[in-house]
């Protein structure tokens, strides 16, 4: 959890009745709001669950690694996370840039390719 997110629940419980609920809300009413918003916005195609599928994307694209991303969405395992991504090569660019600067300074990285295009190219199965 960032630390905002950590100060803003904080401020929340100070003001909020002892119930034992951060928020007095219904999941239903959540999802009324969701759904009321989409249709405002006029999205149709477009899933409360999606949410996590964004938060997991957005993370990976902005460098987190992986096992880190599972321990903050709760998963048990890396394939899950995997699901949750979707990779883009150019989060891979830095990493391919410190590999070559780190074998040769004078090369250049000029494209990351994705391994699954070089086993289809050498017929690794």
């Amino acid at each position: 959890m960032s630390s905002m997110l950590y100060s803003m629940i904080e401020r929340r419980l100070k003001v909020v009745n002892i119930s034992g609920k951060l928020f007095n809300v219904s999941a239903s009413a959540v999802r009324y709001a969701f759904d009321q918003a989409r249709e405002g916005a006029g999205i149709s195609d477009l899933h409360f669950h999606d949410l996590r599928h964004t938060y997991g994307s957005r993370l990976y694209h902005m460098g987190v690694d992986l096992y880190t991303i599972k321990k903050l969405m709760g998963h048990k395992s890396l394939k899950m996370t995997e699901r949750y991504v979707h990779e883009n090569l150019e989060v891979l660019q830095p990493s391919a840039v410190a590999l070559d600067k780190f074998y040769d300074n004078s090369t250049t990285v000029n494209e990351v390719v994705n391994l699954s295009k070089v086993e289809k190219m050498i017929k690794i199965n």
